[in-house]
């Protein structure tokens, strides 16, 4: 339903378009095109949004970085930073009255 959901955000009439590429044997070649650029355009929001006013990278330093895994703060946690994560949250939710009386 997302994927269906992003074709007519993307597209006035993806069944028209859908009609045309899945006969001409491009329906692959379509979704992995179509997956790259709404990708790219999520990185592109982020950068723009959220790392310009506080990285100095360029918008190409940043992709590459993502594409290498060696962007600021996206090191992978620790085992123990997992277990203790999960810990913290599942203790979080115990303690959780939603209706807000002790």
């Amino acid at each position: 339903m997302e994927f269906m959901d992003l074709l007519f955000r993307t597209y006035a009439d993806p069944f028209t378009l859908l009609d045309q590429v899945i006969p001409a044997g491009c329906f692959v070649r379509f979704l992995i095109t179509f997956q790259k650029k709404n990708d790219e355009d999520t990185r592109w929001k982020f950068y723009l949004h959220k790392l310009s006013a506080w990285d100095d990278r360029t918008w190409e330093q940043f992709n590459h970085d993502l594409d290498f895994g060696t962007a600021k703060g996206l090191e992978r946690p620790s085992d123990q930073e997992l277990t203790e994560t999960v810990r913290n949250s599942y203790n979080i939710m115990k303690n959780f009255n939603p209706e807000g009386r002790g």
